[in-house]
């Protein structure tokens, strides 16, 4: 594998149109910048194990990445977060990486600020994939 997790998930977002429509580029590795115009996401890779048989690493692994999708208010924060889901779940594909993408969780988000307590939801993505080689 030649990019990172974040990086297919970066150029899958960045080219689905109604996230553009959104957030256009406005998709940050690690935190969104405190001056970032807003609504925004940001994206980690939380763990990445791979899947071990009795022969050893089978080469397929498992990726959790968390998005924070961040808005002016509660209903946008929540519309950004639904297009986000719309764009990943149930994909087969990231990018140029074959694997299945599906949705692990959708929660508001109650720990990052009061200042965005309301204004941010998280995303969890699961990604299966194969090791290229």
């Amino acid at each position: 594998m030649t990019a990172s997790i974040g990086t297919y998930i970066y150029e899958e977002l960045t080219r689905n149109p109604a996230v553009a429509a959104l957030v256009s580029t406005r998709i940050y590795p690690g935190m969104i910048p405190q001056d970032a115009d807003l609504p925004a996401i940001a994206y980690q890779q939380i763990s990445n194990p791979p899947t071990y048989s009795h022969s050893g690493n089978s080469g397929l692994w498992n990726a959790r990445v968390q998005l924070i999708c961040v808005a002016a208010n509660y209903l946008a924060a929540h519309a950004l977060s639904e297009t986000v889901r719309l764009a990943l779940d149930g994909k087969k594909n990231l990018s140029t990486l074959r694997a299945a993408c599906f949705i692990a969780n959708v929660f508001d988000r109650a720990e990052i600020g009061p200042e965005i307590l309301e204004n941010s939801v998280q995303i969890d993505v699961e990604i299966s994939y194969q090791e290229a080689g």
